[in-house]
Formats: C-alpha cells, structure tokens, sequence
C-alpha cells in the first residue's frame, strides 16, 4: 500500500469517525427517549434478516387467568420467536409491559411468584409502618370502609380499594424504563388498552408514565377507583377492547400470536344472584368484543394463531393460586410448534435489564391537599445524593400513604440539566377530607349478661398544614358515650403535639357477691381531658395531662335520668407511656404492647379526694409459621391519702377470666396473667368460609384485692378458655367456652375487638 493511499484511508476512517459522533448528537439531542433506553436497557442483537415478518403478540384480559400468558412467553422464546410488538389489555397489559420493558419470562413468573396477592388488595400500609397516632386510629374498633363528607353532601369512595399497593408494585417493577413515555422506545413496542368510563370507548395508551398505565388498563371499576389520565377517567379495557387485535395489526403486524384468557360465559344454572348477574354482565362484555376482534382477523389474509389456555379451574379472582395458572399456558402454546416453527429466528433480541439504582439529586413534591409539602418530605426521609432502589422508594411511600391523608401517592422519576429526581404526587382523597365511619359491638355469655354498641365516628383532617384533626364520637346501646378531640402537631416533624377531649356518657354495672349479682348500677360521667405529648415515630408515645371527671351513680331502674345520683369529682395529674409494635390487632402475629400510667388525684386541683393510681399492662406476641402465642400481664395498685380507695380495677369476661361474667370482679389492686394459643385453619383444613378461621386456647390466673395485704399468689383464681374465632371484614368473631378452677362456667359469643 502506498503513502497516498494510506493517507486517504486514514482520511476515510477520520471522516467515518467524525460522521459517527454527530450521528450519536443528532440520537442525543433529537431522540432523548431513545438514550435514556440505552441507560437502562442492555440490548445484544444481530443485524435482523431484511426479509423478517414482523411478528405482533395480542394478550387478553382475564385478572388471575392472565397467568397463563407467561407460560406462552416461555415457549416462545424456547423456540426464538422474536416479538417485535404487543398490545395487552389489563392482566395482558401487564404481562405484556413486562415483557416490552425487557424481563424474560421466567423473571416475570417469578414476579407472579412472589407478588404477596392477598396483601396486595389490602390499601392499609403496614402497621409497623405508620405512626403510632394512626394506629390509634386503626385500634378503634370501627370498620375500614369509609363515606366522606364533601360539599355538604355524602361522598362515597370511587372503588372498594384505591389500589395503592397494586400501583406502587407495578411501578417498582417497571422502575428501569420509568423515564421512557414513549412506549415505541422500549425494547419492546407496546400498547395498553384502557377504557374511557365517560363514553364506554377504547382507550390506546401509547406514551406517559407506563406503571400508572398498566395500572389504568386494569382497574377493575367498582373494586379500583378510574385513573385520571389526560382528563380522561379510565378504567379496565376489557369493557372496550379485550382483545387487541386491531391494534397489532395498525401497528403493521405480518404474523398475530392471540392468546385470549378471557373468562367464558356462565351457564344459566350458574346463574343464581344478583352477583352473577353481575358477573355476566361483564363477561358478555368482554366475550362480545373478543369474538369481533377474532372474526375481523378471520377475515383478513394475516397469518395468525389464537391460544385459549385450558383454565377451566381458574376464575378471574383466583389471584391466590395465581401461579398455577403458568403450566397452563406452556401446555396450549404447545400444541401450536408446528405453526410457530416458521417464525423461529436465530436473530432473536435478548433483553436483559441492568436495574440498577439511580442517585436522586433532587426531590420535588405536587401535593393537592392541604398538609405541607414539608410534612410530606418530612416522613418521605429520602437523602438526595445517593442510590435509591425501587423497593426502598416504595416503603417510604408507604409510610406518607400511612398519614391516611390521600387518596394516592406516587412517583415519577424525571430528568433534569443531567440529572435524575424524583417528583412525588400527594393525591387529595377523593371522598374529602372529613369522613364518617361505623362499627358495632356484640357480647353475649349466654347467661343473661349481654350487650350491643352501635358505634361511629367523624372525623375532620387537615384542618391546617401540620396535619390537625377534630374527631367526634358516638355510642348508642348499653353504653351511651360522646365525645370531641382535637389533636394539633405542633412541629413539621409531627412528634410534638397537643391534645383536648371532652366526653359524656353513661354505662352499666353490677356489683357482685359470691358471683351473683347483688345491685344493677347505671353509672354517668363527665370527663375533660388535657395533654402534651411526645411521639416516638412508629413505636408509641409519652404524654402527661389533666383529667377532670364528674361522676355520679345510682340504680339501675330504667329511667332516663342522666344526671340524678351520688356525684363525684375527681381531678388529677396523668403520665402515660404506650408502646405498640403489634403487626396487626385482629389475631395478632408478632409484636410487643405495653401501656403504663401514673395519675394523682388532688383536692388543690378541685377533686373531693387524693390517691394514686399505678396501672401497667403488657402483650408480647410470637408466631411460629400458622402457630400463634401470646403473653399478657397485668398489674395495678391504688394507694388513698385521705381513707377512702377507689375500686378503681375489675376482671371478669371472655380472655380476662373466662368462666366470669364481665367485670364480675373489682378492686383496689389488680394482678393478672395469661398464656393464649391460637392456630390458623388452612384452607383444606375447613373450607367453610373464604375467611380467615382460628382454633385457640388460654391459661388465666388472676385476682382484684381492696386491701394490699391480701394480695398473694395463693388468691389467685385460675381459668382457661377454648374458642373459635373468624377474622371478618366487619371485626372478629369468637365462638368459645370458659371455666374457673371454682367451676364457674360461660358461654361467649363477640363480635368486634373486645381485648
């Protein structure tokens, strides 16, 4: 080679390089989706055969059926059928936006896997997540369901769940590509199908957030509130279009994969309730447009093949046997080798995502409520400056979620000047920011001693940027009880605050002999109530306070006379220190409570006499796989400076003495303990209800003293219970037997939180 060619190669390749770098420019400054793919996808492929057929992959809605979707991506990349777009409607959305966001199948079983689907539908964040003033809230015996209170109507929630959890574990698994809002530019072409709830029409979902449109294309109307997109209400698309097929096909498709998991019709026999007239109304709508779908393509000249899984075990809610549904796919897409052989390529792209933590540098905040943006961030805890993972990002959401302020918060993770933040959405509840709740109360021990509370609440939130509430109770049955509390933060970290209730109300009680009963008391009270106080975050509380209270009894002879009797006043000082770390109330898990309180009466204070009152009390809960112990102390001492001792502690009643009657004893001082048991049935063990059912025991030994110097073990009156209890959405209900070491015997019958 001579001088003068050598130098015009050297020419050449400058100019081949120079040419190449504007060629990334041009990418760069033209085509921002398209790097920002490259940041996070790792993308391996040879040059693709000019002569290839675009290859288009159609995935219906079906809720757990759509499973079955990711056993047919197995095959198919077994036999290297490159897919070049896919179109997916709810459950097929997000099987598909998986597969286009660059997992493999086998990476998205496992997310079906391992997906907790039970908890999943569940909006409440963990209890160990949330502060221990909205555990308070959570502890108070009504029931979850909420109606708001809004432009002085009634307002009812847009859906049985706001799907909190669902949203913020699609967008975790979507975490890679967040900053990609053009579907064309993942590795995969996708569109999402979604349906338009103001005009019944299909939506195409195309570019924007993909976790909120996966989202979007799934939310089931009635059970999940309509997402708000681009001012159009969404909800699932197989209202619409449950079967894409037109899309793939605009989207120029040579060769349509079907795979439809759609849910068939009921036979008229099935067809016995309101409820599955209802689910076959919604069928019908899905099978309608399904069968359009598959009789155009039918009438085309595109090659095509239609997968209908053998699902006849699963229905669309079977979310708990959910991955069984996987095999199924594998075995149908089998049956179609021969007619997906020709499109096997050895030119198939492998994907692999790289998943790797962004460094947050800056966090930015849209909140439509009324609480500070610096309360948000406060509780968000997010240090800029350094890797965030997906996983982490979703538990310190959760923790704001916790406030019980929003109907939703979410994320987006953006580019700005080089640099990546994250912009969190503070979504006001759709309901309002005032609420009523309800409850009830049942108790019976089958021997006369019963009673019935109808419970309810109103509660006022957000009634200043640090998060004040007005909450107003009520209680109607054997007890009457009403009462008002202000709670007032009074710094942005929300550990400092103040606290003011009133209440008035009257109950029942009896006085014993023996264990009979002697004098039906009804007993009407008046009581003030002033605190400061300290949170400690998630684990409990300080707080020292005032109580005035104005008591006064008389017999219980059935007349409404509220405020007739012998009066007494009495005022004092209170300490108190709570500890909460239980898992959950309702048949608790795991966890430690603890409650100790310290109050002192004084005449200088307005009260008619002085003593001092010590109560503590503690559970320790551990769980041993479907196994369940749970420890429980209690002890109290009242010491009088001017005579007179205040029967100020009782006993008596199902787990605290069973074999009593409620309250059954009273005294000065108090000593209890127990050990209870209890075990949870599987699902073959009884399959009565579709609720969850426990068996248990408990070991009681316990005793009331009103003088300190007949406090002694050998007092103690020993009892045990054996019971039946069901976790219900409405409380939990016990069925159980207990007894005394003195044969005293009862029946219990309860429903809602009693202990």
């Amino acid at each position: 080679m001579n001088m003068n060619a050598a130098h015009l190669l050297n020419h050449t390749q400058r100019l081949s390089i120079v040419s190449f770098c504007l060629y990334l420019m041009f990418l760069i400054i033209f085509f921002p989706p398209y790097a920002a793919a490259q940041q996070h996808m790792n993308v391996a492929a040879p040059d693709a055969a000019p002569n290839k057929p675009k290859i288009g992959l159609v995935l219906s809605g079906g809720g757990a059926r759509g499973a079955a979707h990711v056993g047919v991506l197995k095959i198919l990349e077994e036999m290297d059928i490159s897919i070049d777009m896919i179109a997916g409607t709810s459950m097929g959305a997000v099987v598909g936006g998986l597969y286009a966001s660059g997992y493999t199948a086998s990476e998205i079983g496992q997310i079906v896997h391992d997906i907790d689907w039970k908890n999943i539908f569940n909006d409440r964040t963990e209890r160990k997540d949330i502060q221990y003033r909205q555990k308070r809230t959570v502890d108070d015996r009504l029931m979850d369901f909420k109606l708001g209170i809004k432009e002085g109507k009634i307002a009812f929630p847009k859906g049985l769940i706001k799907g909190q959890k669902l949203l913020l574990q699609l967008k975790q698994h979507v975490y890679p590509v967040q900053n990609i809002k053009n579907f064309d530019h993942l590795p995969i072409r996708f569109r999402a199908i979604a349906t338009d709830i103001e005009t019944g029409k299909a939506v195409i979902l195309k570019k924007g957030d993909l976790g909120l449109t996966l989202f979007a294309s799934m939310s089931i109307p009635a059970l999940l509130p309509p997402v708000d997109l681009d001012g159009r209400l969404l909800v699932d698309g197989s209202i619409a279009n449950n079967l894409p097929i037109d899309i793939v096909r605009n989207m120029g498709a040579d060769f349509i994969i079907v795979v439809d998991v759609g849910s068939p019709l009921l036979k008229k026999n099935k067809i016995t309730s309101v409820l599955s007239v209802t689910d076959q109304l919604i069928r019908l709508l899905g099978h309608n447009n399904s069968q359009r779908q598959i009789d155009n393509l039918k009438k085309t000249d595109i090659d095509h093949v239609i997968i209908r899984p053998d699902l006849t075990d699963f229905s669309s809610g079977d979310f708990i046997k959910i991955a069984e549904a996987i095999p199924k796919g594998v075995d149908a897409t089998r049956h179609f080798t021969k007619e997906l052989a020709p499109y096997s390529s050895t030119a198939n792209i492998q994907l692999v995502t790289t998943r790797l933590a962004p460094i947050v540098h800056f966090i930015h905040i849209k909140n439509n409520t009324d609480l500070s943006d610096q309360l948000i961030l406060q509780h968000l805890d997010i240090k800029t400056g350094f890797p965030l993972s997906p996983e982490i990002l979703n538990q310190k959401i959760a923790k704001v979620y916790g406030l019980d302020a929003f109907e939703r918060v979410s994320y987006d993770l953006i580019e700005e000047n080089g640099k990546t933040g994250i912009v969190i959405h503070a979504k006001e509840n759709s309901i309002g920011k005032n609420h009523l709740r309800f409850g009830l109360l049942l108790s019976d021990n089958l021997k006369g001693d019963s009673s019935y509370s109808l419970l309810s609440s109103l509660t006022m939130t957000e009634i200043n940027e640090l998060g004040a509430e007005l909450r107003f109770d009520a209680e109607i049955g054997e007890n009457l009880l009403l009462s008002g509390e202000y709670y007032q933060p009074l710094n942005i970290f929300s550990d400092l605050f103040i606290s003011g209730k009133a209440a008035i109300g009257a109950s029942n009680s009896s006085l014993f002999d023996e264990g009979r009963i002697t004098e039906e008391q009804r007993v009407s009270s008046i009581e003030l109530d002033a605190y400061a106080g300290l949170l400690l975050g998630t684990l409990g509380e300080v707080k020292v306070g005032m109580i005035r209270q104005w008591v006064k009894t008389r017999p219980n002879d059935g007349r409404f006379a509220f405020f007739s009797g012998d009066k007494f006043v009495s005022t004092g000082m209170v300490a108190q220190l709570n500890i909460d770390s239980f898992d959950r109330i309702s048949f608790t898990k795991n966890g430690l409570r603890l409650a100790m309180t310290y109050y002192g009466a004084r005449r200088i204070l307005g009260g008619e006499n002085e003593f001092d009152l010590f109560h503590a009390g503690g559970r320790y809960v551990k769980s041993f796989g479907k196994n369940t112990l749970d420890f429980a102390l209690l002890t109290g001492a009242t010491f009088s400076r001017d005579g007179q001792v205040p029967a100020a502690f009782s006993l008596g009643g199902f787990q605290y003495m069973s074999g009593l009657a409620r309250e059954q004893l009273s005294g000065a001082f108090l000593g209890y303990g127990a050990v209870r048991y209890h075990h949870q049935l599987t699902k073959e063990q009884l399959d009565i209800i579709d609720l969850p059912i426990y068996i248990g025991a408990s070991l009681e030994a316990g005793n009331v003293w009103n003088d300190k110097n007949d406090v002694s073990l050998g007092s103690l009156i020993y009892a045990g219970s054996f019971f039946v209890g069901i976790d219900s959405p409405i409380g939990p209900i016990y069925f159980g037997f207990g007894m005394t070491d003195r044969n005293e015997k009862s029946l219990h019958f309860s429903l809602g939180q009693s202990f």
